[in-house]
């Protein structure tokens, strides 16, 4: 949905590429059978409980064939193929692996040199979920006013990216002075720090 808004009501986006899991490391993580499916169910009149309105079924249909017409203009562009399943046994396989290694983000530009030059050949790289965000962090224990630039180390600077993120880990970053501190007197005792996992709380983070 926020692809197809910045396609088709902005001036600023003119392509955007999805960067799916060939396995899935989480429930919510998107493999490329994932993406078939959706396309699948927005035209399947009785997945949907309750069943859409007429009307509802129709908007759905329109931004499917929409969504059909960005991939075959190449508005929309997959990082795997449509065919490749899960796993990693299709060309170009190399790029899309990184995103299943255990460590973080910061060398990027060393452990996989080919993804890093098409990710710094974007106007802006979007960054979507708790777990990325662990990894653009390191996954460490940051002061909770660190700035965004400061907890991507090394990775600072090398494109313009976004990160959208609901906390559901400890690693907290970019508040101001004393909002951590607050939220911990707000939890209950034998449940500190709950706000930090519980999902309640979002991030928006942007660095150039």
């Amino acid at each position: 949905m926020l692809g197809d808004f910045l396609v088709t009501h902005t001036k600023f986006v003119s392509k955007v590429v999805f960067h799916l899991k060939c396995i899935p490391w989480f429930v919510s993580d998107a493999t490329i059978s994932d993406f078939s499916f959706l396309l699948s169910c927005m035209v399947t009149p009785n997945f949907f409980e309750p069943v859409p309105t007429a009307s509802d079924a129709a908007a759905l249909r329109t931004l499917c064939e929409r969504w059909k017409k960005h991939l075959a203009d190449g508005t929309f562009e997959l990082s795997i193929p449509m065919d490749a399943g899960l796993g990693l046994q299709f060309p170009g396989s190399e790029k899309a692996a990184y995103w299943h290694r255990p460590d973080g983000y910061w060398d990027l530009s060393k452990d996989n040199e080919i993804l890093f030059r098409e990710l710094k050949e974007s106007g802006l790289v979007i960054f979507k979920g708790d777990l990325n965000f662990r990894k653009l962090s390191c996954d460490l224990r940051w002061p909770p006013t660190s700035t965004y630039d400061e907890i991507l180390g090394p990775l600072k600077g090398s494109f313009p990216m976004l990160c959208l993120r609901t906390c559901k880990s400890q690693v907290i970053a970019g508040l101001d002075d004393g909002v951590a501190e607050q939220l911990d007197l707000e939890d209950c005792p034998e449940l500190e720090r709950k706000w930090r996992v519980s999902g309640r709380f979002g991030l928006i983070a942007f660095s150039r």
